[in-house]
């Protein structure tokens, strides 16, 4: 896995190495100039200053940018620096943030031993990647975990404030959180009423979270840009279906299983026909394993992330490092053959696809991450295998000195 993560950073890929951060550049320093980066024209422009100046040959390809208006507050900072350097950062924080979400989600499931598992998590494909194309999603794994441990943990209403950072990237973020919320109750010992109390107080955490985040980025930004902000999310949202990008190998990479059926659906109609597909197998493994609700568990947690992640119309490989907890889970079920599948594809398969598409995808005229189309076969397979480990009879004693039981 390292030898394939570091293989990333080769001169094969370097025409796309820190793509997202050049956008996120081009926007804070858009914004610290005065301009607006929500408006398509002015990023687009922009970006044409920075990156494609008269005599290049190699042009960049326009991005439309779409992260709410703290976030732009933020990058304005990072508009100081030269872009090579703006990357050079992101990376490094990027990587500490992620290492602490991994680390706060290995003590939310009480993992003792922890060396391996901090390794392949570092050499993962979606966390090699996103430190490759400089995007937050790491940050999302921090909030998810944190946000759940607190939530586990006595405090409710911290756990939620802590999960409304999830709102930066609301797409994905958001249907995790509201997983989060609606099943970490269900990992604590408290009473049935304590845990719809719970619920609801981690619940307002997350509302008052994004609140202050959005009244303090409008503030901050200047009055009118939530609002740009909003539209600007609208019109991205459009652009995602039929007509427009096809089908999921020309959805840039597209993970989440809606994917499938935006070559034919919009995004909102591909992702309702998705659950109404999968809802009824989740209801059903709910139904099968209800006998064990009323002991903590962790595996709704899991499955609710999985389920949220699996029915994302616009989820990215980099962003399925939110799976950490789902993972996790799944590492401590007993073995069989469709858990040690989805584990060894989690590991290895990414890479052996990446690998793929550089010698054979000259040959078919085939280029960029964009094509691999992979991250929807690990969503689907995480999902199928979680929902299977709650239908299946849990033993009562298995226990190694390594971990402790996330159940």
């Amino acid at each position: 896995m390292l030898v394939f993560s570091a293989y990333l950073f080769t001169p094969v890929w370097w025409s796309e190495i820190g793509t997202d951060a050049k956008d996120l550049y081009a926007a804070g320093v858009l914004s610290a100039s005065g301009g607006n980066p929500y408006d398509i024209a002015q990023q687009g422009a922009q970006e044409d200053r920075l990156y494609n100046p008269p005599g290049v040959t190699q042009r960049y390809s326009r991005s439309a940018y779409g992260y709410p208006p703290i976030v732009t507050v933020a990058l304005r900072l990072g508009a100081r620096l030269s872009e090579p350097a703006f990357y050079r950062v992101g990376v490094i924080f990027l990587l500490g943030v992620g290492m602490a979400g991994f680390e706060t989600a290995l003590a939310l499931l009480r993992w003792r031993r922890r060396s391996l598992v901090r390794l392949c998590f570092v050499a993962s494909a979606p966390m090699a990647l996103d430190l490759f194309i400089g995007n937050p999603s790491a940050l999302l794994l921090l909030c998810c975990s944190a946000g759940a441990w607190l939530a586990t943990r006595g405090r409710p209403l911290a756990g939620g404030l802590v999960l409304s950072g999830m709102a930066l990237k609301p797409q994905v973020g958001l249907p995790v959180a509201l997983a989060v919320i609606a099943t970490a109750p269900l990992a604590t010992t408290a009473t049935t009423e304590v845990r719809l109390r719970m619920g609801l107080a981690t619940a307002g955490g997350l509302a008052a979270g994004i609140s202050a985040l959005a009244i303090a980025g409008d503030l901050l930004l200047g009055t009118g840009s939530l609002a740009s902000w909003f539209m600007a999310a609208g019109d991205f949202g459009k652009a995602l279906g039929p007509g427009v990008a096809g089908s999921a190998f020309t959805q840039t990479g597209l993970s989440g299983l809606p994917a499938l059926l935006m070559g034919r659906f919009s995004a909102p109609v591909a992702a309702i026909l998705t659950a109404s597909v999968i809802a009824p197998v989740v209801c059903v493994a709910l139904w099968r394993g209800r006998a064990r609700m009323a002991e903590p568990s962790f595996g709704p947690m899991a499955g609710g992330i999985a389920l949220a992640l699996a029915l994302s119309p616009y989820l990215h490989l980099n962003d399925l490092v939110l799976a950490a907890v789902p993972l996790l889970f799944l590492a401590y079920q007993p073995p069989d053959v469709l858990r040690r599948v989805t584990l060894v594809s989690w590991a290895v398969g990414p890479y052996l696809a990446l690998v793929a598409l550089a010698l054979v995808g000259p040959l078919l005229g085939i280029s960029g991450f964009g094509q691999a189309g992979f991250g929807i076969v690990l969503t689907g397979l995480l999902l199928l295998s979680v929902v299977a480990a709650m239908i299946r009879p849990q033993p009562s004693a298995r226990r190694t000195p390594s971990r402790r039981s996330p159940e």
